[in-house]
């Protein structure tokens, strides 16, 4: 089986079209995640992070052949892509 390598840009919070990941993102985790449906709604999500390869067909069979574990860490990624960390609570001076 040929292997075909997957490379992704996954934009930050401050890119344009942020509401639009968030909205796409928020769809994926309310499906039902046990139907053909479900993954055809997680391919199309990952798809748009996808800058190789640049052929549509291309990008289907390499995610539909990735590992789960390298599905999961894709979507760590964009999920923690542009999230701010929370200040630190406390007082930073020597007390």
């Amino acid at each position: 089986m040929e292997e075909l390598k997957l490379k992704f840009k996954i934009p930050g919070a401050d890119a344009p079209g942020y509401l639009d990941r968030v909205e796409k993102s928020l769809k994926f985790r309310q499906s039902d995640n046990t139907d053909p449906e479900s993954v055809q709604l997680l391919i199309d999500w990952l798809s748009e992070f996808v800058v190789e390869p640049t052929e549509p067909e291309d990008v289907q069979k390499a995610l539909r052949r990735a590992s789960k574990d390298q599905i999961d860490k894709v979507i760590d990624a964009i999920n923690s892509a542009g999230r701010v960390a929370p200040e630190a609570e406390g007082n930073s001076e020597d007390t």
